[in-house]
């Protein structure tokens, strides 16, 4: 049993889900998503009234990928009973490429239509918020928290950054980079 999300070699967002009885189901995103700022991104699993099971990703409130299996998928609804991994699959090396996470949350039918909008309005303002803290991922860096725990141990160079500053730095790393007047590159 696992969920996982990732970002493509287009940085295009997916979601899997493998269910307790070993069946699977996957979404991709229809579009691109301009990561130059934060991002909410929701994954969410649902089994309709006719036992069907729907998966859909969505960025910042649009839908961006809904997939459905004509089965349920039975999943366990508490993030305790998942190992969680940031920037490593469960079986595979940290990923070569850097990435910055806010807030992660797994949250199960329990919350009403209420309580769920209310999450989405508060979450939607965190992307917003200029103190927003993340954990910026430099690559091959991860972060683990083992079944059972909340504790999430970071491994290699990751640090609590402010968002807006992650995003100047990104600025000011482009342009060093950009040649400047009259200057040409070789190409190999």
């Amino acid at each position: 049993m696992r969920y996982s999300i990732w970002l493509d070699s287009r940085l295009m967002p997916s979601f899997f889900v493998s269910s307790l009885q070993g069946s699977w189901l996957r979404v991709d995103s229809d579009r691109m998503i301009d990561w130059s700022e934060p991002r909410l991104i929701q994954a969410s699993l649902s089994i309709e009234d006719d036992l069907s099971t729907t998966l859909e990703l969505v960025v910042d409130g649009v839908r961006v990928g809904r997939s459905n299996i004509k089965m349920p998928l039975f999943v366990l609804s508490d993030p305790l009973d998942y190992d969680v991994n940031h920037n490593k699959s469960a079986g595979g090396p940290p990923q070569d490429f850097s990435f910055a996470v806010g807030q992660f949350a797994m949250y199960g039918r329990e919350l009403g239509p209420e309580e769920r909008a209310n999450m989405l309005l508060y979450l939607s303002g965190k992307c917003k918020d200029p103190q927003l803290k993340v954990i910026w991922y430099a690559a091959r860096a991860f972060g683990r928290a083992q079944r059972g725990t909340k504790d999430l141990t970071l491994n290699g160079k990751a640090t609590h950054e402010l968002a807006c500053e992650i995003q100047k730095f990104k600025v000011e790393l482009a342009k060093v980079h950009e040649p400047g007047p009259g200057t040409t590159t070789k190409r190999r």
